[in-house]
């Protein structure tokens, strides 16, 4: 029987998540709309609900209010760190379970302008304790660019250089969330942002030869047909419409995903490279995850040397669903694109059979696990062109 520390210790377990962007990106409004949508049950997402302390979820509702009568708040210009728990409900037994928290970083955008201040010292510093990092690009300002209304230089030397220069002083998965989602989209695919991205020799030489995940992600903090531009510039809510954010979970839900596949990358790569055993580095090379974890020694001998949520591994038939789920990602965008065709229904149904079995920390646990896989799918079959790595 798991012993109640253990449960303590994976209740608390801490993704540590740094957000960066240049000012007006949408930071704060993005994780507003992000809790507005995960902080109640949301069918979208399963049964699953994020929580905060009182002050942080007044604040945060405070603003998606303000949001949602069409009043556009400025953006900070702090540093700030928000805490969530990320918890299951059950409707069968009409419990809730915590099974892992978050720490949302909201880094000041004029702050990555300062190279040489104290506080460009402290964000390396936490760049290299990040989880995973969220750089914001503001998809209004692309949309200008990419027509040709704004230089591309005052986005790519001014905005971007700064923070491409510390976010690959890292080493975690990175995601590229494009906010404003519904002003871009219209125009443009991702497919064409992709491109766009890639034919900048700076973005490119940043991205390239990166052995991390990179997403790209568009999102969108108030849904289509909320608010209208007049001619002088200024957003307006068109009356009657409430916002609808959509996409705002899905850099969430690859946290977990994407964080358990870079924690498998290092000592997956050591064993393919291994010397000692030309036969197992060869069998390495050639086959699967399981079969590597297998060849060394199965899952519960590998994971002791790997980082990873303390229950994740006890689940045996979710670490075997989250290997294979992971398996294609250092495999060609093909193959990707042919896993993520049609997937998404199919992980829906497990995730609802899961939900009945839910009745203690650990199957909590698989819940939430499956419920991130579902929604990380979604976002693949919609986006294929979402993977920059």
């Amino acid at each position: 029987m798991r012993s109640i520390s253990s449960e303590k210790l994976a209740s608390t377990y801490t993704y540590k998540i740094l957000v960066l962007g240049p000012t007006n990106a949408g930071k704060t409004t993005l994780l507003a709309s992000m809790f507005y949508k995960l902080g109640l049950l949301n069918p979208e997402v399963g049964s699953t609900l994020l929580t905060t302390s009182g002050e942080n979820q007044n604040t945060l509702y405070a603003r998606y209010r303000s949001m949602a009568r069409g009043e556009w708040l400025p953006g900070t210009n702090e540093v700030s760190e928000w805490k969530f728990s990320y918890n299951v409900w059950s409707p069968y037994n009409l419990e809730k379970y915590s099974v892992m928290q978050f720490s949302y970083l909201d880094y000041a955008g004029g702050r990555l302008m300062e190279p040489q201040s104290v506080g460009y010292q402290e964000l390396l510093w936490r760049i290299q304790q990040a989880d995973v990092l969220l750089v914001l690009l503001d998809g209004e300002k692309l949309l200008h660019v990419m027509q040709g209304r704004l230089e591309s230089e005052n986005f790519f030397d001014i905005d971007l250089r700064n923070i491409l220069s510390c976010v690959f002083q890292g080493k975690a998965p990175t995601h590229f969330v494009v906010t404003k989602w519904d002003i871009l989209k219209p125009f443009y695919s991702l497919g064409d942002l992709k491109t766009f991205l890639l034919e900048n020799d700076m973005f490119r030489w940043h991205i390239k030869g990166q052995k991390r995940i990179i997403r790209l992600i568009p999102v969108s903090a108030f849904g289509d047909e909320f608010a209208k531009r007049l001619p002088d510039g200024t957003m307006v809510r068109i009356p009657g419409k409430q916002p609808q954010p959509y996409y705002v979970e899905m850099p969430l839900a690859c946290v977990l995903i994407d964080q358990f596949t870079h924690q498998l990358q290092q000592p997956i790569q050591k064993f393919k490279e291994g010397r000692n055993s030309p036969l197992l580095s060869f069998l390495g090379r050639r086959g699967t995850l399981k079969t590597i974890i297998m060849l060394g020694g199965g899952i519960s001998r590998f994971f002791q040397t790997v980082q990873i949520h303390p229950l994740l591994m006890a689940g045996t038939i979710t670490v075997n669903m989250v290997l294979d789920f992971v398996e294609l990602y250092g495999k060609n965008e093909d193959r990707r694109r042919k896993r993520a065709s049609n997937k998404t229904k199919r992980l829906l149904r497990i995730r609802e059979k899961y939900l009945r079995s839910v009745k203690n920390q650990q199957t909590a646990t698989d819940y939430a696990i499956i419920c991130c896989m579902a929604l990380v799918q979604k976002l693949e079959e919609d986006f294929p062109d979402s993977f920059l790595t």
